[in-house]
């Protein structure tokens, strides 16, 4: 039975018109391969994901650099206070998902609200989030974007099946609360409009794509460190005032979830083998 597709898909995705409604789905993928690493042991590869130390030692494996460390902290309480720090930094919990417990910090100001943040301010906030995040954090470099335009950096999302990449999201953090307040650029492979909507919250910015001059390096550089892992998996670069910077690995991107009918279905029919490449 072929896939009812919206008019507004784009003539690029008129050759998954034909796909079957009984095909897997992305989301049931993720949730596949992590029973299967459950069952037969997670690779090197699958834990390296869940390990932003042994992710920058990857990066640099690989020649690539990452946001430069200031410090680690096994607890909220040990952040010593803010004038002791970098004017500008990330501080960030080493467990936890999505934007919780994260500040960017530049000169005393959160960049993503513009108002100014205190150390108190901050370990409060920490505190009212809980379980949400584990005890250790990580005050790193805040990576300037290659325009110097002000604000958080632009975050390059790369969806790769190894060394195939099916879209790139290019994020402008306007918020870490409030999502919607976020803009997206959707692209394909070639760095074009992908031309349909991929999450369901989430939608594309119709306005000229920011990218850097050396877009196509960031693109080559996020199909090699996939190829390397033999997966699926999400590839996370910043474009600096120094070229390409890691940002972070991820194997589950939003857990599967949160996709369109359309996009779950053509993200699932590029998988292959049990780990996505």
């Amino acid at each position: 039975m072929a896939l009812h597709l919206p008019n507004q898909i784009g003539k690029r995705a008129r050759i998954y018109r034909q796909a079957p409604r009984n095909r897997r789905r992305f989301g049931e993928r993720i949730l596949i391969r992590k029973e299967y690493w459950e069952r037969e042991g997670w690779s090197e590869n699958a834990l390296l994901t869940f390990d932003r130390d042994a992710t920058k030692d990857f990066a640099e494996k690989h020649g690539l650099r990452s946001p430069r460390t200031v410090l680690t902290l096994g607890n909220i309480a040990s952040l010593p206070p803010l004038a002791d720090l970098p004017a500008s930094f990330v501080l960030k919990p080493l467990q936890g998902w999505s934007s919780n417990g994260v500040f960017l910090v530049r000169d005393g100001v959160e960049i993503t609200t513009n108002e100014p943040i205190s150390r108190t301010q901050i370990v409060r906030r920490v505190a009212d989030l809980g379980s949400k995040i584990g005890e250790e954090f990580l005050v790193e470099e805040l990576v300037d974007n290659w325009d110097e335009r002000t604000g958080a950096p632009l975050d390059f999302k790369f969806y790769n099946f190894g060394r195939r990449t099916a879209y790139v999201d290019i994020v402008e953090r306007n918020s870490l609360t409030n999502l919607r307040l976020n803009r997206h650029w959707f692209l394909d492979a070639r760095l074009r409009p992908l031309g349909f909507k991929v999450q369901r919250n989430q939608d594309h910015t119709d306005t000229e794509p920011p990218l850097p001059p050396f877009a196509d390096d960031l693109l080559a550089i996020a199909q090699r460190l996939a190829a390397s892992l033999e997966m699926f998996v999400r590839v996370d670069l910043y474009a600096s005032t120094e070229g390409p910077v890691m940002g972070e690995l991820t194997a589950n991107p939003h857990g599967g979830k949160g996709y369109t009918d359309f996009a779950d279905l053509w993200l699932g029919s590029l998988w292959r083998g049990n780990t996505g490449a």
